[in-house]
């Protein structure tokens, strides 16, 4: 029997790093056997975009890579993710978790690029998930959370950005394809959001 494919998305702040720590601690527990994963990756690509975000890499004169490199570059690295990742596990029985997956740059890339068609054009060869979880959050929120707990921010954590982030995950989110979708209030307590995100995978695993 093959392995589900579960992705959780939502804006940096909104806590799909936790809860999928969570879920993945919970299904170990029980017998399942999981493989947590991420986007980008730290494969040689997934490393190449972590450097234009941390803006590590730069041009020549010292600007900012342009956008549409950058939705390429997630683009090839969820194709590698897919094949040398997510579909080998599935294939084993292994349910795959992943923290960030297509939907992410329909809305970051989408937004930046300002061809959100074009991101999803590029991005077509990419899988169906089994579930997604969303976990929705406004900008103001989410910035509050992120300034609390790091020291520095990527290109993506700027507050005005956030909230912009918010309203198109929303509409990208209405919009994505498959019906096994659920979306969260990223506001409820830790305890109330992976209730939900149990009883969600319940259904699907067992």
């Amino acid at each position: 029997m093959k392995g589900k494919f579960i992705v959780f998305e939502g804006i940096d702040g909104s806590g799909t790093t936790t809860q999928i720590q969570l879920i993945e601690k919970l299904l170990k527990d029980r017998g399942v056997k999981v493989h947590r994963t991420a986007e980008p990756t730290g494969g040689v690509l997934g490393s190449l975009i972590r450097q234009i975000l941390n803006r590590r890499l730069v041009t020549l004169d010292g600007a900012s890579i342009d956008p549409k490199v950058t939705a390429l570059l997630f683009a090839a690295d969820r194709v590698d993710h897919i094949q040398n990742e997510i579909t080998p596990y599935i294939e084993k029985g292994i349910t795959v978790l992943s923290d960030r997956y297509d939907l992410s740059s329909f809305v970051y890339q989408g937004l930046f690029t300002g061809d959100v068609n074009w991101v999803k054009e590029i991005n077509r060869y990419a899988i169906e998930p089994d579930l997604l979880i969303y976990l929705d959050i406004d900008g103001d929120s989410a910035f509050e959370r992120i300034s609390n707990n790091r020291v520095f921010l990527d290109a993506y954590e700027k507050k005005e950005l956030l909230n912009s982030y918010s309203k198109l995950y929303k509409k990208e989110f209405e919009q994505y394809r498959g019906k096994n979708r659920v979306q969260i209030d990223g506001k409820l307590t830790q305890d109330e959001i992976f209730n939900i995100i149990k009883e969600k995978i319940d259904k699907l695993l067992f």
